[in-house]
């Protein structure tokens, strides 16, 4: 595993890259990092294993990415851009949820928030009963707040890559793809629980939780509006095309596992394509 340090956005501003040996190009699920090589290294992973079979710190990786014929390192940035996803950091790698959640969401995954006591929560958590109230009034409320984080941390980073000024409509489309599975592999735990226990939400939670998720729905809706508008998209129905992308991307919590066939990112390249052939892209 090759540990980068990132710079916070592609390269250096617009500019060549003059020295072709000073930076190397690391691709990650969400984007391209650059990696000053004269730097000190390590302060972030890059868990996907892509690279553009360069060396980092005297190592190579072997999975090239998407459009390798199309990447040079001395590109300008901006073209980098166009071959990249979107920022390195929309999406987080963790969900810190503390150990009164983190309980919760196991009994919530395994036995449903019906079949799940306010005790059970209190063993997994390694409280007592009386100490768990001094964090949480009810199981209700641990589901609110779980279903509030969930929420926050998906449509912070859809908003960041639907609505990216100066970015071609393809490009963020591609990038809130990504967003999207990514957020139900990686979370896939709390994804599926928030998803399948709207049911149990009540009053102005559920209120709240309903129209985060539209929120969502809509960000996907005006990006393939705005790709048939352009002659990029040729679905005949954008709001259908729409909502069985979101039904795809949804779906992937329920039976993804970090054991299986395919990472987190490799997933992502794979719905970006099966997305981009649903919305009819050019």
């Amino acid at each position: 595993m090759i540990r980068v340090q990132p710079v916070p956005r592609f390269g250096c501003g617009g500019q060549r890259h003059e020295n072709l040996h000073s930076l190397r190009f690391a691709r990650s699920g969400l984007g391209y990092l650059s990696v000053p090589t004269d730097q000190s290294l390590g302060t972030t992973e890059c868990k996907a294993g892509h690279c553009f079979a360069q060396e980092v710190c005297g190592e190579f990786l072997s999975r090239a990415p998407r459009r390798p014929d199309k990447i040079r390192p001395d590109m300008p940035c901006e073209q980098l851009r166009k071959w990249g996803s979107c920022q390195v950091s929309e999406l987080p790698e963790s969900m810190p949820l503390g150990k009164v959640r983190q309980a919760a969401l196991e009994c919530f995954a395994a036995n449903g928030f019906h079949g799940t006591s306010i005790r059970q929560i209190a063993g997994a958590a390694g409280l007592s009963v009386p100490g768990m109230y001094h964090y949480y009034t009810s199981k209700h409320e641990i589901l609110d707040s779980l279903c509030e984080v969930a929420m926050e941390t998906l449509l912070t980073a859809s908003r960041t890559a639907a609505e990216r000024p100066d970015t071609p409509v393809l490009e963020r489309f591609d990038s809130l793809i990504r967003v999207m599975v990514l957020f139900h592999a990686r979370f896939s735990a709390i994804a599926f629980v928030t998803l399948s226990e709207i049911r149990s939400l009540q009053g102005e939670a559920r209120v709240r939780h309903i129209a985060a998720r539209n929120e969502q729905q809509a960000l996907l809706n005006r990006l393939i509006e705005e790709g048939c508008a352009e002659g990029v998209f040729g679905t005949a129905h954008p709001r259908h095309a729409a909502r069985a992308i979101t039904a795809a991307c949804l779906g992937v919590s329920r039976w993804f596992r970090p054991e299986g066939q395919n990472t987190p990112e490799e997933l992502a390249e794979i719905y970006v394509d099966i997305c981009r052939a649903a919305a009819g892209a050019a």
